[in-house]
């Protein structure tokens, strides 16, 4: 049985109490006649496809082959191109102290490759014509690198990672502290 075929049928089984019973013998057992048949083979298909092709093992697969962490792989799905990133800023103690908005680039492994906004240029196509420009004439451009760890979608997400770790303000400068 094909794929849609099986949805088909098992659309056309009648439920009762909750479970799929097959229309002939009226229960769940496997008198390979229309119903059980079909229930049989879409728990066993199904349950076979459950496993390997959950979000959860995907993502795991993925994170390992590009060698981040599925958290990581999460976050950089969140921007594209053109979007605004809000990044947590950091003090000379890799603390971060601020947070400041820049337009997403691109993702390259863990960490982000933004640009600040410039000038009039609010839209991706003019920012790039921009840094084709800077690179062609001056031999220079100004794109900034950031861990995705540190980037967020919201402002507000941001402002709260910001102020978590000032809660936490002493604490960490302590631990810069031992660690140098």
């Amino acid at each position: 049985m094909k794929i849609d075929e099986l949805i088909k049928a098992l659309r056309g089984l009648k439920v009762e109490t909750g479970s799929l019973a097959c229309q002939v013998c009226g229960y769940e057992r496997n008198c390979s006649i229309h119903g059980c048949a079909i229930i049989n083979e879409a728990v066993e298909r199904i349950t076979m496809l459950e496993d390997p092709f959950s979000e959860g093992t995907v993502l795991k697969m993925a994170a390992a082959v590009l060698e981040t962490t599925p958290e990581e792989l999460r976050q950089s799905t969140r921007f594209h191109a053109g979007d605004t990133v809000w990044v947590l800023m950091r003090d000379e103690d890799d603390v971060p102290c601020d947070i400041g908005g820049y337009m997403f680039l691109a993702v390259a492994e863990t960490a982000v490759i933004v640009t600040a906004f410039i000038g009039d240029y609010d839209d991706l196509n003019g920012t790039l014509a921009y840094h084709i420009g800077e690179t062609a004439v001056n031999f220079d451009s100004d794109l900034s690198v950031f861990p995705i760890s540190d980037c967020y979608a919201a402002r507000e997400d941001a402002q709260a990672a910001l102020d978590a770790v000032a809660s936490r303000g002493p604490q960490l400068k302590e631990e810069n502290n031992a660690e140098t």
